[in-house]
């Protein structure tokens, strides 16, 4: 670690390996996290390089993600067997375990708010796990699409690769209503839109696709 100030060299540690991968750090800025081809996940102290905990994801493959919570205080690290591992920041345990050789999933967004974890389980599904738990709560098909955000009012938004804007009930996955979000002069190009907000707003519901 360097300091932004000065450049200067605060810390180093010791990577255990010479291609570390993601590096996530917590909202507060007390922990970092970062994986290596070896499989593990790796936690340090940001204020001293100190080395807090190491997990391990099996498989001797390199972790391909990680997501936090809103709080810190979770962190789900994406292997590379397309499962999920729920860790906590502070100790490194895990709390649960999701994904299987059938169900492969992606992690796409937390929900504090609903206590969910949406995720991408194929090309065309969508799955909402239990946050406390992993466990699947609902799935959706034919829900193409990758930008996914929480837009409030119970919903969903998802922009997909036609151009087409989906919302999707956040409880149990059901489609409310799905609309074309480009001009039709850029319908037969290449566009693929991309969300990158949404709100609902006296009851009018404004999403921002680029």
């Amino acid at each position: 670690a360097v300091s932004t100030a000065t450049g200067a060299l605060r810390w180093e540690c010791d990577a255990d390996s010479s291609d570390a991968s993601f590096v996530a750090v917590t909202p507060d800025g007390s922990m970092a996290l970062y994986s290596t081809s070896l499989g593990r996940v790796h936690a340090v102290a940001v204020a001293s390089g100190e080395r807090r905990w190491d997990y391990d994801v099996g498989g001797g493959a390199q972790p391909v993600a990680c997501l936090l919570s809103a709080d810190g205080a979770c962190a789900l690290v994406q292997s590379s067997d397309m499962r999920l591992h729920c860790l906590g920041t502070q100790t490194g345990s895990a709390l649960w375990v999701a994904g299987s050789a059938s169900l492969q999933l992606r992690a796409l967004a937390w929900d504090a708010q609903r206590g969910k974890v949406y995720c991408r389980a194929s090309a065309a599904e969508l799955v909402g796990l239990d946050a406390r738990t992993g466990e699947p709560t609902w799935l959706c098909g034919e829900a193409l699409g990758t930008a996914l955000v929480s837009a409030g009012g119970g919903a969903l938004l998802l922009a997909t690769p036609r151009g087409e804007l989906q919302a999707l009930n956040a409880a149990d996955g059901r489609r409310l209503w799905a609309r074309d979000a480009l001009e039709p002069d850029r319908r037969d190009g290449e566009q693929r839109p991309r969300l990158s907000g949404a709100a609902l707003v006296q009851k009018k519901w404004y999403a921002v696709v680029a």
